[in-house]
């Protein structure tokens, strides 16, 4: 455990390591965050070539660009005294195939208008056709297609996040051939959220870490 998220807070984990299981790492997975990044290429031989950028992150960010382009056009529609994007940020946000009941027929009827937000709903759930592929080469001619379209959408919010993703497409790419995500991590995020709203907080960092350790280390406590 660390404090920050910061480059020196992962090299101290790396310097912890045997140099003999530095070398024995295959793959890593991970967001976009650059100090991680940094510090993977200073420990690990080939860290690029072995590195996935998790998929449910890469996810997330066109789900927040879906929803920069609703907030501006509900703005838009505002001020002309139209409501249909009133109360409609989850339904743009929500998988369809999760979508609530309650929520169906209000989408099933906002997506027949020519929305913005309607178009950039369509490319974000597009994008996740690309985890269908099998091989790289396949997934790989499906982002040219799939970046064609965001890069011409005249939205913004999609265009920034479809251009990052090209910045980093061989890091997305090695998906197809290492198939890592970052899902344990993300459960053992979710029981530390849970232990910090159990204790309704922490008096200091250190205490918060020692709590992480005791419910999260696999310890044996049942009487011998």
């Amino acid at each position: 455990m660390g404090e920050d998220r910061t480059e020196e807070t992962l090299d101290r984990f790396f310097a912890g390591l045997p140099a003999e299981v530095l070398g024995q790492i295959e793959c890593l997975t991970m967001d976009m965050w650059k100090p991680y990044r940094a510090s993977c290429r200073k420990w690990i031989v080939g860290a690029d070539e072995k590195t996935v950028l998790d998929r449910f992150h890469l996810e997330r960010h066109l789900n927040e660009a879906v929803n920069d382009v609703r907030k501006q056009e509900a703005r838009e529609l505002k001020e002309q005294g139209i409501d249909l994007l009133d109360k409609t940020k989850w339904d743009w946000l929500y998988r369809p195939e999760n979508l609530p009941q309650a929520r169906v027929e209000r989408f099933l009827d906002r997506r027949q208008y020519d929305l913005k937000t309607g178009r950039a709903h369509a490319i974000k759930e597009n994008f996740r056709r690309m985890w269908n592929f099998v091989f790289p080469e396949g997934a790989r001619g499906f982002f040219k297609g799939w970046y064609f379209w965001a890069t011409h959408s005249r939205l913004s919010p999609i265009i920034k996040v479809a251009k990052m993703f090209n910045n980093h497409l061989e890091r997305i790419i090695s998906y197809f051939r290492l198939r890592a995500t970052n899902s344990t991590a993300e459960g053992i995020n979710n029981k530390i959220q849970t232990i910090k709203k159990k204790a309704y907080g922490f008096r200091n960092v250190q205490r918060f870490i020692n709590a992480i350790y005791f419910h999260c280390g696999g310890l044996e406590l049942y009487p011998l």
